[in-house]
């Protein structure tokens, strides 16, 4: 039935008094929703004090013999597809706290770009039951589950708090306002899905076609450019052969005024490439069926012979697709690949897919890489932004939050640098990680990034033991990790596995809650994921803080024992009766996974003079409350919060003994084995910043 048909123009706007609240839920009154043939419509004013994504609750009674959904939005924007923004509601003969949506596995959810006040509203589809909405509450935690008349934040790594401040939010990732050179095209091509005709040429504004199947029947040549109107909207699938050449690109755009262009794949993917060189696409919206498997836009390499090369896609949003937003690469069981990637200002959002993710194989899959000032948020499949089997890739200025895997992350890679990126509230299923340099990784670089309040880790640098993929260990060997920034993650660093022969330096962690470590060092006996534990690895002026039965710095017995050199250590226990340190323990008991392995007592040291005696580590450094420039553990939104953390002149931080770098010339000539083929990227460096 047509909601819009059967509602009656009943509007409750109720603004409750309520002051920027500091703990989950937001909470906001209901109110009958449908009786009999009458269905409602409730509206009420909320005060949101965070950006981002918030997750709707209602609690419910539903009497009756059928089930009614309901459908919501937040200032009148809700998620494009029906699925997504539909609640069903079955018939209760008691109150219920609900939140899932027709789409599997997805909760209702709302986006908020500023803080302040927003109107929530709700109205029904259906007929037959009586459907009282007894509260209404919001919640920044996927984690959060339903106790008595409100929600329970136990598992929150934000501690419930809902208020976290927010930095200039244009300052990385996606600009709306983002401007790119005008497209110089020898020949365009225009289609316009209101007034265009296929019986005319194409070439003007005055003679544009009108259907995709116009421009798929064309072959394109080098300098042309095929621009779909602003404002327009097509369902299919666009997919135009021919490759241009690196003085003459192929470009898919947009011309006119208003909204991109809109192209909705229903089942397929909404853009689909293959085998071209020198393609840009910008400036479009790109959708799909979200029960369907396309992609936004997908460009591959399948076929053998020279490897395509040339691919920009710049200024783009991909939304609500059933596969990921935005594809690129070769195939993941194939030596091919795209060289010459570039992502830049796109923005990919409820995707049930990744929302961006280039693939390839064995670490020449795709070469000379950037994605650069992309957003990514509650996107399943692989995350917001996976790089897989590359090389000489740069990630920067970009944000990933409440994505269903991972935030931002790259494995069986070679020369990649991540840089000012911020990654956060990431949950549900798997690792729910900030950012993750995984197995088979080698002389990259992380630094400048920024990592919070995820339900797993902040960092995970890791290996996979020493078993090889295609003929290459997966271990991760020389790669840096600098000046990040992890705020209670679970733990908020985590170097796991065989990750070896690498720097960690000048970061800080802070660690809340029992059983957390700020940084954990650890891994498992071979029979579990290849097994394998950190080796030879220098952990540098790093500054590790905890709280609330936190511990900054937790170590597991065998990398006691390989090698591991930490130096230069903060270390801060806000609780002074527990342990600053726990050395040489057990960290994970392998024996409930089947693998017959000791376990070992953790030797715990209250002082940092107890510490250095006992282990022999951190001959400089210090502990106690750093002296920061702000105030600790404030868990704001934004890279500036990187400011808040910087020593405070004058501080017991900044008057530190600091351990020499371990960025040696032996080290860097290591390094630079892996980098024989590197083209020279200018914006990846190859030494550390001065």
């Amino acid at each position: 039935m047509d909601a819009a048909s059967t509602l009656v123009a009943l509007v409750l706007h109720v603004t409750p008094a309520l002051a920027a609240p500091d703990r989950l839920p937001v909470m906001a009154p209901g109110g009958r929703l449908h009786h009999g043939q009458d269905p409602l419509e409730l509206s009420r004013t909320v005060t949101l004090p965070t950006p981002g994504v918030w997750y709707l609750w209602l609690k419910v009674t539903a009497r009756g013999t059928e089930p009614l959904v309901v459908e919501y939005d937040l200032d009148g924007a809700k998620p494009r597809h029906r699925p997504r923004a539909l609640i069903p509601i079955e018939t209760y003969a008691k109150s219920q706290w609900i939140s899932n949506t027709l789409m599997p596995g997805f909760r209702a959810e709302v986006h908020v770009a500023k803080p302040g006040a927003h109107v929530l509203r709700l109205k029904v589809e259906g007929e037959g039951a009586d459907l009282v909405v007894e509260k209404m509450a919001l919640t920044l935690a996927w984690s959060a589950v339903p106790k008595g008349d409100t929600l329970d934040h136990r598992d929150d790594p934000g501690g419930g708090r809902a208020y976290f401040p927010a930095d200039d939010l244009e300052a990385n990732g996606f600009r709306e306002g983002f401007e790119l050179p005008p497209i110089t095209a020898v020949r365009r091509y225009h289609v316009d899905a209101d007034a265009g005709d296929d019986g005319r040429d194409g070439l003007t504004p005055a003679t544009a076609w009108r259907s995709l199947a116009k421009a798929n029947a064309r072959v394109f040549e080098p300098g042309d450019a095929l621009l779909l109107k602003r404002g327009g909207k097509w369902l299919g699938t666009i997919s135009p052969a021919g490759s241009g050449t690196a003085g003459a690109w192929i470009t898919i755009g947009a011309y006119g005024d208003g909204p991109r262009p809109l192209i909705d794949g229903g089942p397929d993917s909404a853009v689909d490439l293959r085998d071209v060189s020198y393609r840009e696409i910008r400036d479009i919206e790109v959708t799909t069926d979200p029960l369907g498997g396309g992609f936004g836009i997908t460009v591959t390499a399948n076929r053998p012979g020279p490897r395509p090369k040339g691919l920009r896609i710049l200024n783009i949003v991909a939304s609500d697709c059933g596969n990921a937003g935005i594809h690129a690469g070769g195939t993941w069981d194939a030596n091919d690949g795209i060289d010459e990637i570039v992502i830049e200002n796109c923005l990919a959002f409820r995707n049930r897919g990744a929302g961006i993710e280039i693939y390839g194989w064995h670490q020449g899959g795709w070469r000379d890489g950037i994605v650069r000032n992309c957003t990514a948020w509650s996107n399943g499949g692989m995350g917001g932004i996976y790089a897989c089997s590359g090389r000489h890739i740069l990630i920067e200025n970009c944000r990933t939050y409440h994505n269903y895997f991972l935030g931002t992350w790259f494995w069986n890679a070679l020369n990649v640098t991540m840089r000012r990126c911020e990654s956060w509230r990431c949950h549900t299923s798997g690792e729910r990680g900030g950012f993750d340099l995984d197995y088979l990784v080698n002389a990259s670089v992380i630094e400048d990034c920024y990592s919070h309040h995820n339900e797993h880790y902040g960092f995970m640098l890791m290996g996979n033991g020493n078993q090889p993929m295609i003929d290459v260990p997966k271990v991760s060997r020389h790669n840096l990790v600098r000046r990040c920034l992890a705020e209670d993650d679970r733990p908020p660093f985590w170097i796991i596995e065989t990750f070896e022969d690498s720097i960690v330096m000048d970061n800080i962690a802070l660690a809340t809650g029992k059983g957390i470590a700020a940084f954990e060092v650890s891994g498992w006996p071979d029979g579990i994921q290849d097994g394998g534990w950190p080796a030879r690895c220098a952990f540098t002026n790093n500054v590790m803080c905890a709280r609330d039965g936190a511990v900054p710095l937790s170590v597991d017995d065998e990398p006691t024992r390989l090698a591991n050199v930490f130096d230069g250590t903060w270390l801060w226990q806000a609780a002074r009766d527990k342990p600053l340190v726990q050395w040489g323990g057990t960290n994970y008991n392998p024996a409930g996974w089947g693998v017959k392995s000791p376990k070992r007592p953790w030797r715990r040291f209250t002082t940092i003079g107890a510490y250095r005696k006992g282990t022999g580590q951190d001959a400089h450094g210090g502990a106690g409350d750093p002296g920061f420039a702000g105030k600790a553990w404030q868990g704001a939104i934004g890279l500036g919060a990187l400011e808040t953390y910087r020593p405070k002149p004058g501080g017991p931080l900044s008057k530190s003994a600091r351990a020499a770098s371990p960025v040696t010339a032996e080290w860097l000539a290591a390094r630079a084995k892996y980098l024989t083929d590197a083209p020279g990227l200018p914006d990846i460096p190859l030494a550390p910043a001065p």
